[in-house]
């Protein structure tokens, strides 16, 4: 009986050890997420996460576009409370300054964006979405003041489709681990 006493608890030790380094071990998948993003450059500033793309600051940025020298700045944020990156986009190159903003949600793997181009003759803004599923891209101007041709307007939404096609991209390999991918999938979409 001594014998078989040990065993059971040697067995009862070694199970109470494992379920106790389980619940130690196991972190919420949002805390994981969390600790990827740090680990990939982003910087944590309570639920939202931010990482500059651009070689440039905003400073920097802001710099070249008042003695108008060509510049570029972006910016990416992940919001963990939403489970959406968003990246702005700004650009100035000949007196022209373009802002694309561009938002993929995770949850239903929906991208929308906003894209505003001003200068002396034109400020005009163009809103739409980006539907992986079927390829199917939205452009539609919102806002204009001055002229803008049917063409100079296919132009621009040429431009802002290969940006979004870009970023759809890009949100999709920002997170390599699947497990992150379902987890957002199954949030309760707002």
């Amino acid at each position: 009986m001594k014998k078989y006493s040990k065993i059971i608890i040697i067995f009862t030790i070694i199970l109470i050890a494992i379920i106790v380094l389980k619940f130690i071990t196991n972190v919420p998948v949002p805390t994981k997420i969390s600790n990827y993003l740090v680990e990939n450059g982003y910087i944590k500033n309570n639920d939202l996460f931010s990482k500059q793309i651009s070689d440039l600051s905003l400073n920097e940025y802001q710099y070249y576009v008042s003695k108008n020298i060509p510049a570029t700045y972006s910016i990416n944020y992940f919001s963990i409370g939403n489970f959406r990156l968003t990246k702005n986009l700004d650009n100035y190159q000949d007196k022209i300054t373009t802002s694309l903003t561009e938002i993929y949600d995770y949850k239903d793997n929906s991208l929308t964006y906003t894209y505003r181009i001003t200068s002396n003759d034109v400020n005009a803004i163009f809103k739409g979405e980006y539907k992986e599923t079927n390829k199917e891209f939205i452009c539609q101007k919102e806002f204009a003041y001055g002229v803008i041709t049917n063409s100079f307007q296919n132009t621009i939404c040429e431009g802002i489709e290969l940006q979004v096609s870009n970023f759809s991209l890009e949100a999709k390999l920002l997170f390599k681990n699947a497990t992150f991918i379902n987890y957002m999938k199954k949030q309760k979409v707002e």
